[in-house]
């Protein structure tokens, strides 16, 4: 199934979000400075602007468009 985008390369065409295990997930937004979305080279990605241990952890990425929903975690090690 394809999906046609108003914008293509809006970074906030997909949402991030740290897992907190026992509570709710964290949504990120760029604007903390902790971290940048990006779309680049095809690929939307979550940048840390200055990467410390204490945001070591597991990060979710979430697609909602078209009734198409996808998901993915990464986990991160920050030493």
């Amino acid at each position: 199934m394809n999906s046609k985008l108003e914008n293509a390369n809006d970074p906030h065409n997909v949402d991030w979000y740290r897992v907190v295990p026992g509570e709710y997930d964290v949504k990120i937004e760029d604007s903390e400075g902790e971290y940048l979305l990006k779309k680049w080279a095809g690929t939307y990605r979550l940048n840390f602007m200055k990467a410390r241990p204490d945001q070591s952890g597991t990060y979710r990425c979430e697609w909602h468009h078209d009734e198409i929903h996808a998901t993915t975690e990464a986990t991160v090690n920050i030493v």
